[in-house]
């Protein structure tokens, strides 16, 4: 009889813990668009986790589902090019608010292609997709910075479509046309000045963040505390 109670102690305390470590790794995570303009030149057709579907709720900007806390490690982008030009770069940011002894919000990039336009992944036909995640290298480095910060987990990210180069030299960021710098191919250039209508400052996950208003939408042009860029 003692065997059999010292047995079943034993089955409920790992149920138990097991109960706890699910609890504490698999929860809702959050993707918050801040800027995904619909006449961007590429469009986020699908958010996977491990090869399923991330998404089981949307309201309005906010992108949600169940993950483990390495979720953004293997968060991939479905990303459509629906413009008429072929598109050699893509660059997404991911934005960590900041929490425990965070200095600043900390930022993870998905990039498909190089910054000098080069084919190095290929290019994005119109009409086609490509699946884009943010490099497993800088996820670990950024993975470290945030343990030696005290996060080990964190439920929520900012999203920003950034810029989106073509073959042709020419490119878009934040709602305006780029054009690739003759001396410098890693270097764009807007081809005229910034219009805006507005700016707007808000608290944010405990960052203050001023949001300009562009014609295509409202884009993040600067923050307080500092951004903190890993890789």
């Amino acid at each position: 009889m003692h065997r059999i109670f010292n047995f079943i102690l034993l089955v409920g305390l790992f149920l138990l813990c097991f109960v706890i470590h699910i609890d504490g790794q698999e929860r809702r995570r959050t993707i918050n668009d801040i800027y995904l303009p619909k006449d961007a030149p590429v469009q986020i057709v699908d958010r996977e986790l491990g090869g399923r579907k991330f998404e089981d709720s949307k309201l309005n900007n906010r992108i949600s589902g169940i993950a483990n806390s390495d979720w953004v490690k293997h968060l991939t982008f479905v990303v459509k090019n629906i413009s008429k030009k072929n598109i050699s770069y893509v660059e997404i940011s991911l934005l960590v608010p900041m929490q425990n002894q965070m200095p600043g919000p900390v930022m993870l990039y998905a990039i498909f292609g190089s910054q000098d336009g080069g084919d190095i992944n290929g290019l994005i036909r119109p009409e086609e997709t490509v699946k884009i995640k943010v490099h497993e290298s800088e996820y670990l480095a950024c993975e470290k910075t945030l343990k030696g910060w005290g996060v080990v987990d964190f439920d929520n990210v900012l999203l920003q479509l950034r810029a989106v180069y073509f073959d042709d030299g020419t490119g878009w960021s934040t709602g305006r046309d780029l054009v690739q710098n003759p001396l410098n191919p890693k270097k764009w250039d807007y081809v005229d000045k910034v219009k805006t209508n507005s700016h707007t400052l808000i608290s944010f996950f405990g960052c203050s963040l001023q949001f300009t208003r562009l014609d295509a939408g409202f884009f993040v042009t600067s923050m307080s505390p500092e951004i903190v860029v890993c890789g």
